[in-house]
């Protein structure tokens, strides 16, 4: 599953843009910056994907949505600390 979601996380880095359907919050959390809800052919909701995820399921899959976020955030920062020795350059 890792090496799927690094390989679509370099198709979205190249391309800026990438369609994807999923019932797990979690996994669009880890690709996407934005979502749109569309029920029927009608947008229901467009915005920041914790967002779209809290409309859609409610508070507490809104709240697992920005757990995940900020897990992604910290191993972000700990990756780059890393590559740049730790001192921020």
């Amino acid at each position: 599953m890792k090496k799927a979601r690094v390989r679509l996380q370099q198709l979205v880095a190249r391309s800026g843009i990438l369609v994807f359907a999923s019932h797990s919050n979690e996994f669009l959390a880890q690709l996407c910056d934005r979502a749109m809800w569309i029920d029927h052919g009608q947008i229901r909701q467009e915005g920041g994907i914790e967002d779209v995820v809290r409309a859609y399921e409610g508070d507490d899959a809104g709240d697992h949505v920005r757990t995940v976020l900020e897990e992604l955030a910290r191993e972000r920062t700990t990756t780059e600390s890393s590559s740049t020795g730790g001192n921020g350059a």
